[in-house]
């Protein structure tokens, strides 16, 4: 498989998640549609920084560019979280 298409399976993967993770929010709570909206971008990123964190890189994840707008790979062929740091980010929902 691709680098690129590792790298954009998880980006995609997280995106749905954190979308489903607002549509929940917005549906049990009905808080201001603001807030759902910085949660689940929150959320979003929370994911993509989880992945990371893991340090379980899939196979070919070494090939990844440095450059990628969300995760990377190292020189050694970890992942790098590119995020924006200053997220605040809760930790992902379940």
């Amino acid at each position: 498989m691709e680098a690129h298409q590792l790298v954009w399976d998880v980006v995609c993967l997280a995106a749905l998640s954190a979308m489903e993770f607002g549509c929940r929010l917005l549906y049990r709570r009905r808080p201001p549609i603001l807030r759902v909206i910085a949660e689940t971008v929150a959320d979003f990123w929370a994911r993509l920084r989880g992945f990371a964190a893991m340090g379980l890189p899939p196979r070919g994840w070494g090939e990844v560019p440095l450059v990628h707008p969300f995760l990377a790979a190292s020189e050694a062929g970890e992942v790098i979280f590119c995020g924006p740091p200053d997220v605040d980010s809760p930790p992902a929902s379940p």
